[in-house]
């Protein structure tokens, strides 16, 4: 399941209340959305506080690793995992959503955009 982290730069108790419920059915992938109105550093202590509420109310997010290794061997696995659970985050960070045409990161706009 998507559970989408948004609506501004807060948090709330109640999203972990809900994942900690939720987790007991289903794979959660935590997103941020609207992660265009972030500065690459509120993206990264907005998603390092979404890691650090998950541990604090034992919400687990869906492991990539678990599901790599049940993977047939070959390069393509291989790659994936390298590139998915070598975060600093751990095995799956929060993802995040921009639309490059509206980023406030003139950086991010300029190398995703076609203009």
């Amino acid at each position: 399941m998507l559970y989408f982290f948004g609506g501004g730069h807060t948090i709330r108790e109640a999203d972990f209340r809900a994942l900690k419920k939720i987790g007991k059915v289903a794979n959660i992938l935590p997103v941020v959305s609207l992660a265009d109105t972030f500065t690459a550093g509120e993206l990264w202590d907005y998603k390092n506080r979404i890691i650090q509420g998950a541990l604090a109310n034992k919400v687990q997010f869906f492991n990539i690793n678990d599901s790599l290794t049940d993977i047939a061997p070959g390069d393509l696995p291989k790659i994936a995992k390298t590139l998915l659970t070598n975060d600093v985050s751990g095995p799956c960070p929060p993802f995040a959503i921009v639309n490059p045409q509206f980023s406030n990161d003139p950086h991010l706009h300029n190398t995703l955009s076609n203009d």
